[in-house]
């Protein structure tokens, strides 16, 4: 190819990219690396693909390898954060949020930045009001993007501010109905409002749409319980489980529900893990000591005296600890 067609080519990715034709738009980056691996801009834009294609893994590792060579671009910056995000975790978003903060003293009003910030925020737990300020300052920046008025939604849901999520959820579905998250996150306000029909049908569409949302598998579980549909709830509180075994407040809630169904045997592996990872985290779960009595229960009746009473003993000094 001479240098008009790899430039022509190279156009031709993005757009295909725009369109999430992801597989052309790879195909047609292909051919320009062929031609010129050194194309200007290439690796950036094969670094937006992986990230829009859900490959975030993929995505931060060739944007970290950009930024090694500009570690202060401002579109680096924001575009590693945005891939940092997406491969989860607490301190990912920590390193999101300190890159995000740079990024914003160049470009305060970049609706894109706050959006992140606001999801950084969001994902640390810590900073509630400021990341819904930062997520609103994104939506007013671009009320036409669905992603950012999910976010208000989800941020408005975890601040119990009602009203505002749910004007926040039916927008984002206004503008886009293939939002698996949108309709969980309204099923999740759905159940505060005891709208359960309403709430049961969002969640069964999120996961119909995203069947990988499996936090989705929790909410349903809870309103299972709501209205004491005792195997539905153990059935989705199985499925949130099978998917991420590390939540402890999940595993606990299922020991328990095993329990006052009658199966403590099969309890037991629950609560024994809910009640390691509780003890493990820094800062101590409301449910622990709820936890503790009820494996002390399973492990009684497992014929574990001994493991029993030790967690029966320590039972009122939780109790104490966490009033």
């Amino acid at each position: 190819m001479d240098e008009g067609e790899i430039a022509t080519r190279f156009k031709l990715g993005i757009t295909l990219r725009r369109m999430t034709k992801f597989d052309a738009a790879a195909a047609a980056f292909d051919k320009v690396a062929a031609a010129d691996k050194d194309y200007p801009s290439l690796a950036l834009e094969r670094a937006v693909l992986f990230e829009a294609s859900g490959q975030a893994g993929k995505a931060l590792e060739m944007y970290e390898a950009a930024r090694a060579k500009a570690p202060d671009d401002p579109d680096l910056m924001l575009r590693v954060a945005a891939a940092l995000l997406a491969t989860g975790g607490t301190a990912n978003a920590a390193k999101s949020e300190e890159m995000l903060r740079k990024v914003l003293q160049v470009r305060p009003n970049s609706a894109e930045a706050n959006h992140y910030m606001g999801r950084a925020l969001l994902a640390k737990g810590t900073a509630l009001a400021e990341a819904l300020r930062s997520l609103e300052r994104a939506r007013d920046g671009d009320p036409n993007r669905a992603e950012y008025w999910l976010y208000v939604g989800w941020a408005a849901n975890d601040a119990d501010q009602q009203a505002k999520a749910a004007e926040a959820l039916n927008k984002a579905l206004e503008l886009d109905r293939s939002m698996a998250d949108a309709y969980w996150q309204r099923g999740v306000l759905r159940r505060r409002q005891r709208a359960v029909i309403d709430a049961e049908a969002d969640l069964k569409k999120a996961l119909e749409l995203r069947p990988s949302r499996f936090e989705a598998y929790a909410t349903l579980a809870a309103l299972y319980e709501d209205q004491q549909k005792w195997p539905a709830a153990l059935d989705a509180w199985n499925r949130a489980v099978s998917q991420n075994g590390n939540r402890g407040d999940w595993r606990f809630r299922l020991g328990k529900l095993m329990t006052q169904q009658g199966n403590r045997a099969g309890a037991l592996e629950h609560l024994t893990k809910a009640h390691d990872l509780a003890m493990a985290s820094e800062a101590k779960p409301a449910w622990l000591a709820d936890c503790a009595l009820n494996l002390a229960d399973a492990e009684r009746a497992a014929g574990k005296k001994e493991l029993a009473v030790q967690h029966y003993a320590y039972c009122p000094a939780l109790m104490d600890n966490l009033v």
